[in-house]
């Protein structure tokens, strides 16, 4: 239970934000655009004008501040695993590339959109994340090697993520796999989350990939931080209080007094929610979960 008093907003965002940081992942997949906390949130918005209508609500459908539990306690609980592949289920061997769609998300004829296994690149269409690192690089390797070609395709044990599309390996025409080809040159991770058949080899490619300085490991990692300052986004700042706990702030706006699990699920709302909303949104945002305004020339 969080001991610190917080607003309701924040109280919400961080006890049912904890589901992200606990439950196993049901698929190879970035996280989902909107977490539980979020809709819960916009369902408590819809009803209520401030948050103290919507904190009388929840007291009174859970005494004594019962609620704080009873959300977490349900929005904890894993989530139920993949259905199985059916037996004999059975897709085509090989097709032709009609589309691509980001570094490891294409399309084949007659398979449908095929996300590849066991890479992972920088997010480019993410709802709630803006345009990583390298990901538009990506996107034009898968698009320049594989568009309009006709590849071969391997699946592994489960054949769908938790979205439908088909998770495979995909050969090129000279026999070079791409999700393996997008380790090699820097521009995307071996995804580690799920173990699959080409983990050694690919957790090998993403290892030489470093020593070797390239793409994402260009410059020994501060070619990302040169092109996140060159970006002109903005950073959070984190500072140390008494009583071990932090600070946050963003450009004008400090959350005082939070716990480190708190400040961690803090950073992860902010990291969406200044992806998400325009400034004045995100001012009004932020000052409801409990930011104060810094006075100019006291930040």
């Amino acid at each position: 239970m969080i001991t610190t008093r917080v607003p309701l907003a924040v109280a919400l965002a961080l006890s049912l934000n904890v589901a992200a940081l606990v439950c196993p992942a049901t698929a190879q997949e970035p996280e989902e655009s909107r977490d539980g906390a979020q809709r819960l949130w916009d369902l408590l918005e819809r009803k209520f004008k401030d948050e103290k209508g919507g904190e009388a609500w929840l007291n009174r459908k859970f005494r004594n501040d019962e609620w704080f539990g009873k959300i977490k306690e349900r929005e904890v609980r894993p989530k139920p695993a993949p259905a199985p592949t059916p037996p004999g289920t059975s897709l085509p061997s090989e097709g032709a590339v009609t589309d691509v769609a980001d570094g490891d998300t294409l399309v084949v004829a007659g398979v449908g959109k095929i996300r590849l296994q066991g890479v992972d690149t920088t997010e480019k269409l993410h709802p709630t994340k803006p345009i990583q690192y390298l990901s538009e690089e990506a996107s034009a390797f898968t698009r320049r090697v594989a568009l309009g070609q006709r590849v071969r395709l391997e699946y592994g044990k489960e054949l769908y993520d938790k979205y439908g599309r088909v998770l495979a390996y995909v050969y090129l025409p000279d026999g070079r796999m791409l999700n393996a080809e997008l380790i090699r040159e820097g521009l995307g991770y071996s995804y580690t989350r799920y173990p699959h058949k080409h983990r050694r080899q690919f957790d090998a490619l993403e290892e030489d990939a470093q020593k070797r300085n390239v793409g994402l490991w260009a410059d020994h990692g501060l070619g990302e931080y040169h092109w996140l300052r060159a970006q002109n986004r903005g950073s959070f700042e984190v500072f140390a209080m008494s009583s071990n706990l932090w600070g946050v702030q963003w450009a004008d706006l400090v959350l005082l007094r939070l716990t480190t699990d708190q400040l961690r699920l803090e950073l992860e709302h902010l990291q969406k929610d200044v992806h998400t909303y325009g400034p004045r949104d995100l001012e009004k945002e932020l000052t409801g979960r409990g930011y104060q305004k810094v006075p100019r020339g006291n930040s």
